[in-house]
């Protein structure tokens, strides 16, 4: 058993004793928590007000914002049947335009270090999706039963609990406005934080990762050392970093500045040859963007692949996601609750949850299991 498994189940099985001692109590039903199969449930009904008073308050607004969220779903959708595709290729081929699509799970495809700043990016998805959703059902006098958080066993989740039964007699743009809205509230939330990103969040330097060993780096740079400067040239990204190793051959006599420590400091190493270039000189490391403010960055980039990410596989024709909802809606709007509906419906959502499948088993074969730190 490794460490970060021990000790995410660990933590996993208190809260889930917790939750059992306080449901037993009574504790739990006040308090709306609730264990239903594995999955520990906390509803509330506190937000219920605000949200049916906004959404008849501002029907128009929202509704308008709906009409976007359903343009906006058509596109999120298509990008994301297009995206898995062309990476699944890409995968099966190892090539370097391959992106890893991993599910993040606690201690095992994510590590404990990356877990705070996991869980703050969930609460920057989960908040608006929901809430959007909700806003546009109480906007569409749908009924609004509760709002909450979930836990199945190392995943978290949230919803807005609506009256379904109400939700599906309405009308199909209703429909399509009501489960295309989280994903808007998500892309919407991602491109806010891409733009103050740049802004607050700037390269000052190439960090080494690791060395490799029997190459040059070995015996002169340590990881955490931050590359300022190479023959007095500047480098600040890995764009500067390749150009100034451009010019240069195996053999060459390198100047580096570094920052270790807080202090700057003058190395020197001699180039070796390049195992993917025999012309180009290689120092033989690891490196990583050296920012301004780490802990800033790191919630951000989070935040901003958390947000994206949810906004386009949640539109995926795959049910129970929205996507999968909205295919539904279309296909009962042509073809009522027949079998053609269902059965569409279902060869849909397992064609497409198998190429996403097929992209995580690809992406474990290629990256690892744990492609994040």
């Amino acid at each position: 058993m490794y460490y970060e498994e021990a000790v995410v189940l660990f933590s996993v099985a208190v809260i889930y004793l917790l939750a059992w001692l306080l449901i037993k109590s009574g504790y739990g039903e006040k308090w709306g928590l609730s264990l239903e199969g594995v999955t520990i449930m906390l509803r509330t009904r506190s937000l219920n007000s605000f949200i049916e008073n906004a959404g008849k308050r501002y029907p128009r607004l929202f509704k308008a914002i709906g009409d976007i969220a359903i343009a906006v779903g058509v596109l999120l959708s298509a990008y994301g049947v297009y995206f898995l595709h062309q990476n699944l290729v890409s995968l099966f081929r190892r090539t370097p335009t391959a992106s890893p699509v991993t599910p993040l799970i606690p201690g095992i495809t994510l590590g404990l270090e990356a877990l705070p700043y996991f869980a703050l990016a969930a609460f920057v998805v989960l908040v608006p999706h929901e809430l959007m959703h909700a806003f546009l059902a109480a906007a569409e006098k749908v009924k609004i039963k509760s709002t909450g958080v979930f836990l199945l066993l190392v995943i978290p989740g949230g919803f807005a609990e609506i009256e379904e039964e109400e939700l599906s007699k309405k009308p199909l743009r209703t429909q399509l406005r009501v489960f295309s809205s989280g994903s808007l509230a998500n892309i919407a939330t991602f491109a806010i934080l891409a733009v103050i990103a740049p802004l607050v969040v700037f390269p000052v330097g190439i960090a080494v990762q690791s060395t490799l060993k029997g190459y040059p780096a070995e015996s002169v740079l340590k990881p955490g050392d931050v590359i300022v400067s190479i023959n007095g040239e500047k480098i600040v990204t890995f764009d500067d970093l390749s150009r100034v190793l451009s010019r240069h051959k195996p053999g060459d006599r390198i100047v580096i500045e570094a920052i270790r420590g807080g202090r700057s400091i003058e190395l020197q190493l001699t180039l070796a040859e390049n195992p993917y270039n025999s012309s180009r000189g290689f120092i033989g490391a690891y490196f990583v963007q050296a920012v301004n403010n780490i802990v800033l960055y790191n919630i951000l980039w989070w935040s901003i692949v958390a947000t994206s990410s949810v906004a386009i596989i949640n539109m995926l024709p795959i049910y129970p996601l929205d996507g999968g909802r909205d295919l539904e809606a279309l296909l009962r709007r042509f073809f009522g609750d027949s079998r053609s509906t269902k059965a569409i419906l279902y060869f849909a959502s397992a064609y497409f949850a198998l190429v996403l499948i097929l992209n995580m088993v690809f992406s474990f074969s290629m990256f690892g299991i744990r492609p994040f730190p």
